[in-house]
C-alpha cells in the first residue's frame, strides 16, 4: 500500500507545488490544498485494485462469509443433490459481493477523458 500512496505523491506535478509557494501558501497549506487532494485522487484506482485483489486473494475473504457460502452450499448439494444451481447461485453471491467491492473503490474516482 505504501508504494501506491508514494507513486500518488510523485504524480503532483512540481509547478503545483511551485505555483503554490508563488502566491504566498505556507508548507502546510500547499500540501493540504495542493499535495494531498492530487495524491489521492491519483492513488484511489490502485488502492481499489488492492483492495479488490486482497479481498479475492487472501484469507480476509475467508473472514467475509466465503466458508459459510461453500458451506451451505455443501449442506445443500447433500441434501437436493442439485450441484449445479447450487455451485451457481454460491458463485453468483461471490461475483455481486464482489462487485460491489470494486463498485465501491471505484466511486470516489476522478472521471477519466472519456467521461467528457
Amino acid at each position: 500500500m505504501a508504494e501506491v500512496f508514494r507513486a500518488g505523491l510523485l504524480s503532483v506535478p512540481p509547478g503545483l507545488i511551485e505555483a503554490g509557494q508563488a502566491i504566498g501558501l505556507t508548507r502546510s497549506r500547499i500540501q493540504r490544498d495542493i499535495v494531498l487532494p492530487i495524491m489521492f485522487r491519483n492513488a484511489l484506482p490502485a488502492f481499489g485494485n488492492n483492495f479488490v485483489s486482497l479481498f479475492k486473494d487472501t484469507s480476509l475473504a475467508a473472514t467475509i462469509a466465503v466458508p459459510e457460502l461453500t458451506y451451505y452450499a455443501r449442506k445443500i448439494n447433500s441434501e437436493t443433490f442439485r450441484v449445479i444451481e447450487v455451485w451457481l447461485v454460491a458463485s453468483l453471491l461471490y461475483i455481486v459481493l464482489l462487485r460491489h467491492h470494486a463498485d465501491s473503490a471505484g466511486a470516489g474516482e476522478a472521471p477519466g477523458p472519456e467521461a467528457n
